[in-house]
């Protein structure tokens, strides 16, 4: 009995191998479902082996229906004809059965391990040791359904490009709640113009990596994937916000904190610690002021941020603002662009990217 509470208190921390803690393990029912989501693999700071993140979401169908669920959360935002396909499609993440407290058998490489109890927003995260990177996290279910995500593995040297979602891949139009709702629910995604392609060439340098850091909520995972994969964004880690509607109000789904932001961008600074980065936001928010401060925290380690500018804002104003962000920053390169991407920002970046050296 003495063994087995120390191996369930281990594997309960995400770091025993499936061989020493099997019987722990929770089958996906099937009237449950999975969700794996793409994480983050970096080389361990000993220089032995390698950590990963493992993050899952284990979940049943919702059984509210979706123009009910949208006129108690959003209020007076009309639906109109044609939009409620796109709303169901797109609101129902919101609307799961969450299952609490399920421990998973998860693969990664050749190695498996049991997670942590799902919470009760049914996702479990874990951190875990590995010898060598790996492709892919996957689940395969006692049904036989078989689940995977790609791992994002970051060597030391090389380029991690780190990018804003909402206003800087698609348009959102954050500063305006009501427009920001209908354009995350009820309309197709538009992409910026120019930057899928800008991505796919930093994508072609061998030692660049991606990483989506976004307010955009896990429960939009699903359709930003499906728009990913069709406007050919380069695979990479996701890291998107916990939200569960019984804790926050609805118009609020989208609010980007300082701190929210900073405290994400720490991590991946703490874990890439032998890459160097380029970071990609739009003014719409706090990315610009974001971006600044981590330049500062991390000398020589950011070659670049790029914001998209959004919004109608005086010159003057936009440039006042910039001028305080980036005082004492003089050796980090500032790019500012509205509209489409330009031709030499694409360029530069590029460049950037083509010619990084490891960090000693």
């Amino acid at each position: 009995m003495f063994w087995r509470r120390v191996l369930a208190g281990a594997a309960g921390l995400g770091l025993l191998p499936l061989a020493y803690a099997d019987p722990l393990a929770d089958p996906v029912k099937p009237d449950e479902d999975l969700l794996l989501f793409p994480t983050l693999c970096w080389p361990a700071e000993a220089g032995d082996g390698w950590q990963a993140e493992l993050h899952a979401w284990v979940y049943e169908p919702p059984l509210i229906e979706a123009r009910e669920a949208w006129r108690w959360l959003a209020g007076e935002v009309p639906v109109e004809d044609g939009e409620e396909i796109l709303l169901r499609e797109r609101l129902r993440w919101f609307l799961v059965d969450n299952e609490r407290g399920k421990r998973l058998r998860l693969q990664v490489g050749a190695t498996e391990f049991v997670t942590p109890p799902t919470t009760p927003d049914g996702h479990t995260r874990a951190q875990v040791s590995l010898t060598e990177p790996a492709a892919a996290v996957r689940y395969q279910a006692p049904d036989g359904r078989q689940f995977a995500a790609p791992l994002a593995c970051a060597p030391r040297g090389g380029v991690s490009v780190i990018s804003d979602i909402d206003d800087t891949l698609k348009i959102s139009e954050v500063h305006d709640a009501r427009a920001l709702l209908a354009n995350t629910f009820l309309r197709p995604w538009q992409a910026v113009e120019g930057m899928a392609g800008l991505y796919k060439e930093l994508a072609s340098h061998p030692g660049t990596r991606f990483h989506y850091l976004s307010a955009s909520p896990w429960q939009l995972y699903v359709p930003l994937a499906d728009f990913f994969a069709a406007e050919g964004l380069p695979e990479g880690s996701f890291h998107l916000k916990s939200f569960r509607l019984k804790d926050r109000s609805f118009f609020s789904l989208f609010a980007d904190p300082y701190a929210y932001k900073l405290g994400l961008l720490e991590g991946l600074f703490s874990r890439l610690d032998g890459r160097r980065f380029i970071l990609v936001g739009d003014s719409g928010e706090q990315d610009p002021e974001v971006y600044a401060e981590m330049a500062r925290r991390y000398p020589g380690r950011v070659r670049a941020i790029v914001i998209r500018e959004v919004g109608a804002v005086e010159p003057a104003v936009a440039d006042a603002r910039y001028a305080a962000a980036w005082d004492g920053l003089d050796d980090v390169a500032l790019y500012r662009f509205a509209g489409d991407v330009p031709d030499e920002l694409r360029k530069a970046l590029s460049a950037l990217a083509a010619a990084d050296e490891p960090i000693p």
